[in-house]
């Protein structure tokens, strides 16, 4: 099937991949270009929190954190917080 780039650079997903693919409004779709020039489309999967974590993780420099000057990972940092606070 064939379809046309809007000039905002939209295009429309024909009606019939449409209904096969059970595609809805406002859902979220993966776009991706391809090695060979084409480009990919799917039906994003929803992101789990783990997925969050990993999307975001590194982006905090771990020297300027209250662990990362006293040589920890954030993990540990939180565990000695927390006994510290039951003591």
């Amino acid at each position: 099937m064939i379809t046309t780039v809007s000039p905002k650079y939209q295009i429309v997903i024909p009606k019939a991949v449409r209904r096969q693919l059970e595609i809805k409004p406002g859902q979220k779709m993966q776009v991706e270009a391809a090695d060979n020039g084409d480009i990919i489309v799917r039906q994003a999967n929803p992101m789990t929190g783990f997925d969050n974590l990993a999307v975001f993780a590194g982006s905090i420099k771990t020297e300027d954190t209250k662990w990362g000057k006293q040589g920890l990972d954030a993990s540990d940092w939180i565990r000695q917080q927390r006994d510290k606070n039951w003591d």
